[in-house]
């Protein structure tokens, strides 16, 4: 193909996640950057216009008037400041081109597809019903009467070991998938579920965000300073407990140094936008996290990391990322109610030799997978 080949990514809607938005500006900063013309989807359903002028407002009223509560935070979709949380907006309007593609549509219009030469689904948990809306819709279904356009699935993830499409969707899925040109998975667990459910055996590649360097990610916060006078302990944790806390504040007492909790589904919590988050991961002196892509920038930035397992959002995605980087030691059992973890540094020099072979490998599998006629 060529390098003026217009590609379009499907991937997860882009909302209030950290780790959803930067994935999808790194892989399509990285078709970028090799000659591509490159839209992210960012999907949004249809509304329904009853429930938004006539249901809606008499919850605002009740809510408000007799519970004294926000109806954002009981009904969330229906909060339109919640993609601003964390400066998605903005970060989407100067970092990357995006459209939305299906227009609460359960099938893109002709005129919508036809500009594109290539459909790439990926990354994240794309492959994983509960999170996906539509998951046939991830397996290409609304291109099935484009048998000449270029599919390709990078870094998809199911983002757990265990089986979660239903008889149904296993099998519409399975034959869907079939038409793909290539494929590639994010964890060793997705290439045995591919095995075991749709017969293909698909290639093993990065998630997107480590497609990029350090100073990648450094160019987009040059402009602020360090918000930290001491050493700190950063940490990002997604689902909050009391075992999670205690070995964070015992960490931070033992080796004498502060520390900042970034709870990312705390609703009192003012948030940080995407680049302070960024920030904070460039310049905190250690990292402890619950989160797949608070470990990837803990490797990105080169830190000292412990990171706790997260069962019900996926333990496989990390132990994958961490067994193929040689940093198992860093995996922290998730009912792990007191622990130990001590103030050890990594040989990043090991790491990233590792990491630069599984990116150069990745980056190929992408561009071939283009360029293959």
């Amino acid at each position: 193909m060529s390098r003026k080949t217009k590609i379009a990514i499907i991937t997860q809607p882009l909302r209030n996640n950290y780790g959803g938005i930067l994935q999808a500006f790194a892989l399509q900063t990285i078709l970028i950057k090799h000659g591509y013309l490159v839209n992210t989807d960012n999907r949004h359903e249809k509304r329904n216009k009853i429930n938004d002028f006539f249901i809606l407002p008499l919850k605002k009223i009740v809510l408000k008037y007799f519970f004294k509560r926000n109806v954002g935070k009981i009904f969330p979709q229906y909060n339109t400041k919640i993609n601003d949380e964390i400066g998605t907006n903005d970060f989407l309007k100067k970092h990357m081109n995006t459209f939305d593609l299906f227009q609460g549509r359960k099938t893109p219009l002709a005129k919508k597809i036809e500009q594109f030469d290539a459909f790439i689904v990926g990354s994240d948990q794309v492959w994983r019903p509960k999170y996906s809306p539509r998951i046939s819709n991830y397996f290409f279904d609304f291109l099935v009467k484009y048998p000449n356009m270029k599919k390709i699935a990078y870094a998809a993830s199911f983002g757990v070991d265990d089986w979660e499409f239903d008889e149904n969707d296993t099998k519409k899925c399975k034959s869907l998938i079939k038409y793909f040109n290539r494929i590639s998975v994010r964890e060793d667990t997705g290439i045995i579920l591919c095995q075991n459910y749709f017969d293909i055996t698909p290639e093993l590649t990065l998630d997107p965000t480590l497609l990029l360097n350090k100073k990648a990610y450094c160019e987009l916060i040059e402009s602020l300073q360090n918000p930290f006078k001491d050493k700190t302990i950063v940490a990002y944790i997604l689902d909050k407990n009391q075992a999670k806390f205690n070995i964070i504040k015992s960490f931070a007492a033992k080796h004498k140094m502060q520390y900042k909790i970034i709870y990312a589904n705390e609703p009192t919590v003012k948030k940080i936008n995407i680049i302070e988050w960024l920030n904070h991961f460039k310049h905190a002196y250690y990292i402890i996290t619950d989160s797949y892509h608070g470990l990837l920038f803990s490797i990105i930035f080169e830190k000292n990391f412990y990171v706790f397992a997260n069962n019900s959002r996926g333990v496989s995605r990390m132990s994958s990322i961490l067994k193929l980087l040689g940093l198992e030691n860093r995996l922290i059992n998730e009912n792990t109610k007191h622990v130990n973890i001590n103030n050890d540094t990594i040989d990043y020099e090991k790491t990233l030799r590792l990491l630069s072979y599984a990116r150069n490998k990745s980056i190929n599998f992408l561009i071939s997978a283009l360029d293959d006629h």
